[in-house]
């Protein structure tokens, strides 16, 4: 059985993928991983190749998550193994020139509710 952190990570990456879907995102890969990092969504928008991180803190029966803002998650090393793994994808996949980005979305679950913030 999936620990409570995994089933919340799953749940936040399918909230953040449809919420790409319906602004028009192409995905093309979720929890890609390479060695010790993971892409949770790798997407297309026009014509940008877009690695997206997501956060997701479960505020479901507490005011406010004990480790703070989902936004402030992503660690320096987090940011080094996506880098590395970005760079995998796009050797793995024979993609040259085009233009790329890192996105981080952060999800807010709630009883009756989720919160969805994108950073571009």
């Amino acid at each position: 059985m999936p620990s409570k952190s995994k089933t919340t990570g799953n749940r936040g990456e399918a909230i953040a993928e449809e919420f790409l879907r319906k602004k028009n995102y192409d995905v093309l890969a979720k929890q890609y991983r390479y060695r010790n990092g993971e892409i949770d969504i790798v997407a297309k928008t026009g014509g940008i190749l877009v690695f997206v991180e997501v956060k997701t803190a479960d505020l479901t029966y507490v005011s406010a998550s004990p480790y703070g803002d989902p936004e402030t998650w992503l660690t320096v090393k987090k940011q080094k193994f996506l880098r590395k793994s970005a760079e995998h994808y796009l050797w793995k996949n024979k993609i040259g020139e085009i233009d790329c980005r890192f996105d981080l979305i952060t999800v807010r679950i709630y009883a009756d509710h989720e919160d969805i913030n994108h950073i571009e």
